[in-house]
């Protein structure tokens, strides 16, 4: 299981999720012609892609020679239909900040949080990789981040 990221260049996403983000490349695929024309719906189509993991979490960057990527590289917005956003958990948020931007990525100071509640202690502050992806960052000593936020989904809910 992965989440796949058209990225421009795909050197430099790899140096941003690796150095920026602690994400480890564990492997590389180079394709083209038929079936990724199917798959792709293109005509033509040359793919690159790296596999990069962290925390169990993959990632799928991937660069298309042809017949290029689409799409201005802005920031995702919280609202637009499709993947908003992922989080990541950090140790050293004031370390990441340098690192993302050292790295190519954007901060969006406009969204940093400190949440001194004991049960939540917690900084959290939005940035968005070099091709725009949002990423949302949570450095907190209390909490789990493998526990589900909110209340437990009951049958019938949905």
């Amino acid at each position: 299981m992965h989440i796949g990221i058209s990225v421009e260049d795909l050197g430099r996403s790899v140096r941003f999720y690796r150095e920026a983000l602690g994400f480890t490349p564990v492997s590389k695929l180079a394709v083209g012609g038929f079936p990724c024309t199917t798959m792709f719906e293109t005509e033509e189509i040359e793919l690159e892609c790296v596999f990069l993991e962290r925390d169990g979490f993959r990632i799928e960057l991937m660069s298309f020679p042809t017949p290029g990527t689409v799409g201005d590289g802005a920031v995702t917005p919280w609202r637009q239909r499709g993947l908003a956003h992922f989080a990541l958990s950090v140790t050293d948020l004031a370390a990441t900040r340098e690192a993302i931007v050292a790295y190519g990525g954007t901060l969006l100071e406009q969204t940093y949080i400190k949440n001194d509640d004991p049960q939540y202690k917690s900084e959290v502050l939005c940035a968005a990789c070099p091709d725009g992806v949002r990423l949302e960052l949570i450095q907190s000593p209390v909490a789990d981040p493998a526990l589900p936020l909110g209340v437990p989904v009951e049958p019938g809910d949905f």
